[in-house]
């Protein structure tokens, strides 16, 4: 049999920020001392929020394709699938509004801009500054996968199930800026143009074998051969114990890998000002600058240093069905972690010693100063290790209702029980669950209902409260408040062939709860900003 697939997206975007910020010690923009607008008779900086040149405008455009081909067949007692993939992904970010760091010196020195705020700058001074960006990127795969899957051979409790499968993959990215950007002439902003690629080949194979009536086992095995970070081998072992129709133990180990994206590695430099908070110097100073949050420029970039991540996992777990419409269960599971990738540039600050050359900062003002921060060399970090562990609950009931059609209620819902990690090996592991960004719960219970060519959906979802980053103003604990959104769905199949769906999400229109934070007022990281959502689809079979 042959079967393809097609795909193709465009995606637009549009984005706000606030106008340009001026750190004139950082950006290296000095006001002369015979500048017209200088009153205090020597060279200076200034720092300024240029309203005046407007909100930063940002138009993100992508398009992206997806083409898929394959055959699969049987021959003899084996079934056999192989595919040929191809995907394509170009990003184009346009931004307006945004100031040329040059024209800026020029305009300063020829007394055209006053960067004082003590006398309005003429609009077509403004104007002469500004500059139009632009950001491309593109990515790139090529691959192909071949599985093959039989029964090889009879035990007492039946037969042994052999699946094979080998997949070779041909990976690449761009990342490029227009020249201004490049060059580092573009105030807050800026990048530098980079890529890369690799492929890889992974073979593996997994048995399923009926050990007892009561028993059954899988063994899996998967070997990774990359160009750029060797080659790993990892296993698996899973075993299934059913005492009764009823009743289902099962649990799992294994071991993980792997290697960094290409974008964590060869991403493009580009410039941000986020606000943190300066721990180190707080604990010196005591200073609302450096304990309160302030924004600090920010260079980011992709790390070609990066170690591969590791990990090892244990899982365990048990299935009950008292009865044929109830089923609930309860799973424990555990991830070790070693050299994850993360890129948190606060927990770059929290743990300076662990990242050598990433802050730097100015001379000491007074014996015991570490210095103010000029700007954080931010990237992609292996983090040393993370251990995590935790319950996932899950339960669906089942039921008629004469005239009215099935019913259906189920929910699933995961407890956090320990979230641990530490950036090196000598530093104490940290404990996160419940601080920000770590919520100890979350959620889901949905209704379903069923009847003839008809069903809908109503489904609750659901994020437990955590800490604020930062404390109040008289230096207590804040929460950032649980959230809770109701989804809902229609589906009719009473035309032939033809599938129609209509639905909305966040039906109340809830907005993500408050972050003390983040400059967009939410924990962007946690919850999702959109707010009531209406959408359609139409599925037609032929």
């Amino acid at each position: 049999n042959f079967y393809a697939q097609g795909s193709w997206v465009q995606v637009q975007t549009d984005a706000e920020a606030a106008p340009t910020p001026l750190f004139g010690d950082n950006d290296g923009v000095i006001v002369p001392a015979g500048q017209m607008y200088n009153t205090y008779g020597e060279d200076v900086y200034t720092r300024w929020r240029m309203i005046e040149a407007g909100q930063r405008l940002s138009h993100l455009e992508t398009d992206a394709y997806r083409l898929l081909a394959g055959l699969k067949g049987t021959a003899g007692n084996w079934d056999w699938d192989g595919a040929a993939i191809y995907s394509r992904s170009k990003t184009v970010d346009t931004g307006r509004n945004y100031i040329n760091a040059q024209a800026l010196s020029d305009a300063i020195d020829s007394d055209a801009i006053n960067p004082f705020g003590t006398s309005p700058n003429d609009p077509d001074a403004i104007d002469a500054i500004k500059a139009t960006t632009s950001r491309t990127a593109v990515s790139e795969l090529k691959g192909f996968d071949a599985t093959a899957t039989s029964e090889v051979w009879e035990l007492p409790a039946g037969p042994v199930g052999l699946a094979l499968g080998l997949e070779y993959r041909d990976e690449s990215v761009t990342d490029t800026p227009d020249a201004l950007s490049e060059a580092g002439q573009i105030i807050g902003s800026g990048g530098t143009s980079s890529k890369g690629s690799r492929d890889s080949t992974s073979v593996y194979a997994e048995l399923n074998i009926p050990v007892v009536e009561t028993v059954e086992m899988q063994l899996a095995l998967r070997y990774e051969d990359y160009s750029d970070f060797g080659d790993t081998t990892n296993p698996k072992i899973a075993l299934r114990y059913q005492p009764t129709d009823w009743m289902m133990f099962r649990g799992s180990w294994g071991t993980g890998f792997r290697a960094p994206s290409l974008v964590e590695l060869y991403l493009g430099e580009s410039e941000s000002y986020p606000f943190l908070v300066d721990t180190t110097r707080c604990e010196v100073t005591g200073a609302d600058q450096d304990c309160g949050g302030s924004q600090y420029r920010t260079i980011f970039s992709g790390n070609p240093d990066l170690d591969p991540e590791e990990s090892e996992n244990w899982y365990l777990g048990a299935v009950f069905e008292p009865t044929e419409n109830l089923t609930f269960g309860i799973d424990y599971w555990r991830y070790e972690h070693t050299d994850i990738i993360d890129a948190d540039t606060q927990y770059i600050l929290d743990n300076e010693s662990a990242f050598p050359g990433a802050v730097v900062r100015s001379d000491p003002a007074f014996p015991g100063d570490p210095g103010e921060i000029m700007y954080i060399n931010d990237a992609f970090q292996n983090i040393s290790e993370q251990k995590t562990d935790g319950f996932d609950f899950d339960a669906k009931y089942t039921f008629d209702v004469d005239g009215a059609g099935e019913f259906t209620l189920q929910g699933v819902a995961t407890y956090v029980n320990s979230f641990k990690r530490r950036a090196v090996s000598d530093l104490p592991l940290e404990e996160l669950v419940g601080t920000y960004g770590y919520p100890e719960w979350r959620a889901q219970v949905e209704l379903g209902w069923s009847m003839n060519d008809y069903s809908a959906t109503l489904t609750g979802n659901y994020i437990d409260s955590y800490e604020q980053y930062y404390t109040d103003w008289n230096d207590e604990i804040s929460y950032v408040d649980s959230m809770l959104t109701w989804d809902a769905q229609f589906v009719y199949t009473g035309i032939d062939s033809l599938k129609i769906t209509l639905g909305i999400e966040n039906m109340f229109d809830e907005e993500p709860p408050f972050s003390n934070s983040e400059t967009e007022g939410y924990d962007f990281a946690t919850h999702d900003p959109r707010g009531r959502f209406i959408y359609g689809r139409l599925n037609w079979q032929f």
